[in-house]
């Protein structure tokens, strides 16, 4: 809980780990059965697993919030104190990165990517306190990336709509991220800002049409 608490309180923590625990050892991190027998079968089999899978979801979350306090003592090397526009960025988007309502949203295919954008995050203030600048297009990029995806939700919740690919690209984009700072960690695919551009133009003609 003190790991995490510059990002989640401690009753939505709880929260988050009681949902993930009874999910994955009820479905396996998989949707819930649809017919009555089969759920009522999976929540008899899952009352065995409750405790060893709390203690995977405990390691899993406490691993994220170590690897987040990581980020944030870089942030705070004196050789960044001149790049407050950079600092400001990577403060919103771990904020975002550990934020309840992106956590109790994200699937577990994702987020056991957690690790890697955490990491990221840190090389990207290793490197940067060890050149002393970051070039502010490349942030001025990052903020572009986040609004308009931002933009793209507020558009479909106002419509009462929701399609897959929105998650998608929110995931990609922190993949992208991993492509500018972390190479030496692999994406899960091609990746570039054209791309990126793609997957949100998609997204644009689905809620035009």
């Amino acid at each position: 809980m003190l790991a995490a608490s510059p990002h989640l309180a401690s009753s939505a923590l709880t929260d988050l780990l009681l949902q993930w625990t009874f999910r994955r050892a009820c479905f396996a991190d998989a949707e819930a059965p649809r017919t009555r027998d089969a759920f009522d079968e999976a929540v008899d089999r899952g009352r065995a697993r409750l405790h060893p899978c709390l203690d995977e979801i405990f390691a899993d979350a406490a691993h994220w919030f170590t690897q987040a306090r990581a980020v944030r003592r870089a942030l705070e090397d004196p050789r960044t104190a001149l790049l407050a526009e950079a600092a400001g960025e990577s403060n919103d988007h771990l904020r975002r990165l550990l934020s309840a309502s992106t956590l109790a949203a994200t699937s577990w295919d994702w987020l056991r990517q957690l690790p890697r954008y955490l990491k990221a995050e840190e090389r990207r203030w290793q490197r940067t306190a060890a050149r002393g600048a970051e070039p502010p297009t490349l942030v001025a990029e990052l903020r572009r990336w986040t609004d308009r995806h931002q933009f793209l939700e507020k558009q479909l919740r106002g419509e009462l709509r929701w399609i897959p690919q929105l998650d998608e690209l929110r995931h990609w984009i922190e993949e992208y991220r991993v492509s500018l700072y972390a190479q030496e960690l692999k994406t899960l695919g091609a990746i570039s800002a054209v791309r990126l551009e793609q997957r949100a133009a998609e997204i644009e003609a689905w809620i035009a049409r």
